[in-house]
């Protein structure tokens, strides 16, 4: 049996994309304080962890909207994230979410962690993952 075998989500739908960024906000959000404290890249300022915060908080007050298609839930987060980007983490997240969001768009099956990795190394200045 192929380890692919034993995962239980089989779609992205709205409802099911939202739980998914929300649940990794929350998280993140949660571990704020141990993010400042290695904040090293690429300036040590400590604030890592506030950055993502102050980028998620408008998410998580506008989300979950119920009965939204993955597409325009996911375009929706993704103009909201790019919209409350603080930092290079902030921007980083943002561009991450945006790069779900264009292969949510154009597909309707999709590996879809395949199409990020581009928007979040242009956001730093590198051509490729």
């Amino acid at each position: 049996m192929k380890e692919s075998d034993n995962f239980k989500i089989k779609y992205l739908d709205g409802i099911l994309y939202q739980d998914f960024i929300l649940a990794g906000c929350n998280e993140i959000i949660s571990h704020e304080r141990g993010l400042n404290k290695i904040n090293v890249f690429p300036i040590p300022d400590k604030d890592t962890g506030l950055n993502l915060r102050k980028t998620f908080t408008p998410l998580l007050e506008k989300f979950p909207v119920l009965l939204t298609p993955a597409a325009k839930a996911s375009q929706e987060i993704a103009r909201i994230a790019v919209a409350s980007a603080l930092g290079y983490s902030g921007i980083i997240f943002a561009q991450f979410i945006h790069g779900l969001a264009e292969k949510l768009k154009n597909r309707e099956r999709s590996s879809i962690f395949s199409g990020c990795c581009p928007y979040q190394y242009a956001t730093v200045g590198k051509k490729s993952c």
